[in-house]
């Protein structure tokens, strides 16, 4: 499956730093949020129909998500649901929005506006799109942070 919505993420990242502090690897990890919060963004222009509501790791990565922002009892990361899967590769981090995924009945088509005009965005039923149609907006609902130097 080809999909765009992908972004590296380092996590040896902060040993760029010239002098690095005793909490360096904590404090990097909070930048695998802004990867996520990319995805998500990607996620929203790609669906038209929000941002990324889950977000599926390996249980072995769960300490990298930064306990400031990572609810670790309600398995919550700004507001998406955290699913620990240990069948995912541990080099990879699942973002989706399920919540479109489950209920996949229409699929938004956007009109270009034409001389200026506005632009326009209606549902239309699943069955009134080509099957590579489908599989393309599917694929837009799902993207993934790589994880690099595990």
């Amino acid at each position: 499956m080809e999909n765009s919505h992908i972004v590296e993420w380092d996590l040896r990242g902060w040993m760029g730093v010239n002098e690095p502090t005793p909490n360096a690897q904590r404090e990097w990890n909070k930048t695998l949020i802004s990867s996520i919060n990319l995805i998500s963004g990607k996620i929203k222009q790609s669906s038209l129909r929000g941002g990324a509501d889950t977000i599926i790791i390996h249980p072995y990565l769960e300490i990298i998500l930064h306990p400031d922002i990572y609810d670790d009892h309600r398995k919550k990361l700004n507001n998406m649901d955290v699913i620990l899967d240990p069948t995912m590769e541990k080099d990879r981090i699942e973002i989706n929005n399920r919540k479109v995924l489950e209920d996949l009945r229409l699929i938004p088509l956007f009109t270009e506006g034409v001389d200026g005009g506005m632009s326009t965005v209606e549902f239309k039923p699943i069955s009134s799109f080509s099957e590579g149609d489908v599989i393309k907006y599917i694929e837009g609902l799902v993207g993934f942070v790589i994880i690099k130097n595990i």
